[in-house]
């Protein structure tokens, strides 16, 4: 049994057992289900299962759980860290030690989430961050896409 195959069994059963759903035919939906998330990872669809408990109302058909699994593999995707120390700048996957530094642009605060007081006295306003990513090898399944295949400049 691979990792999927015992990934995709425990989820349908949790999912059974949080929605109170009876499976008829349990390898028959095993399949389907295998099928449906045979590209993703372990992790993704233990956080799918977690984001379905908490957000849906019904027993997930494949491609919902398929949803949020892409999700919680996007989620996973972009890591942006603040520049701390020097041990911050190693990936636990990759092994990578390069970093590149990123500007982030927060936009306006819109009236209609931020309160008015807050927007006045400068509390909600929008800010440059600079964030330092790790330059992760090309091969590194948390590498940003925006990363360029190498950078040849030192950002820090």
């Amino acid at each position: 049994m691979t990792a999927i195959d015992e990934a995709i069994r425990s989820a349908l059963g949790k999912l059974q057992i949080a929605f109170e759903h009876d499976l008829s035919d349990v390898e028959g939906t095993i399949a389907v289900f295998t099928e449906a998330l045979r590209d993703m990872a372990p992790l993704d669809i233990e956080g799918a299962v977690v984001r379905v408990i908490r957000n849906e109302r019904y027993f997930p058909r494949p491609s919902i759980l398929r949803g949020h699994a892409l999700e919680e593999q996007l989620a996973r995707t972009v890591w942006v860290t603040e520049k701390r120390d020097q041990e911050d700048r190693v990936c636990s996957l990759c092994g990578a030690q390069g970093y590149w530094l990123r500007g982030v642009q927060q936009p306006e605060p819109d009236p209609r989430w931020w309160p008015a007081r807050l927007i006045e006295n400068g509390t909600a306003a929008p800010r440059y961050v600079e964030r330092l990513e790790i330059l992760h090898s090309f091969t590194c399944p948390i590498r940003h896409r925006d990363q360029g295949i190498s950078i040849t400049t030192n950002a820090a």
